[in-house]
């Protein structure tokens, strides 16, 4: 019970610790749109609103996940081809090929969620 206890606190505070620093940094830099990073620290995200940066999100999700799903379709075309009727080795390329579908589902299903997101966000 303590340890679980401790544990529970402990990360609490440890993400308390390290999030305050990072919102009290300079808030005046954030919203300006010219920054001398020799005077004061800069946004790195370069978003000024929630709908820009989920934007940004999604983009980097796309350019990172639909990339991996092409080179897993290649590779379970190259499981299927190298098969040769054996049944093993189908079972593998249908299987490789299955979560590769669900892969392309979940990237191309996250990039819509997230341009809904930021089509909501933009109406507020």
């Amino acid at each position: 019970m303590t340890n679980k206890f401790l544990t529970k606190y402990s990360i609490f505070w440890l993400i308390l610790l390290i999030s305050i620093p990072l919102v009290s940094i300079n808030a005046q830099t954030v919203n300006v749109g010219i920054c001398d990073p020799q005077v004061s620290v800069c946004n790195p995200i370069t978003s000024n609103d929630f709908a820009e940066l989920m934007a940004k999100i999604a983009d980097a999700a796309a350019k990172i996940g639909l990339p991996l799903v092409a080179v897993f379709m290649i590779y379970s075309g190259f499981l299927f081809v190298s098969a040769r009727g054996n049944e093993e080795q189908l079972t593998k390329a249908k299987t490789t090929f299955f979560w590769t579908i669900i892969g392309a589902l979940l990237v191309v299903g996250a990039f819509a969620i997230s341009l809904a997101i930021k089509d909501f966000a933009t109406k507020l």
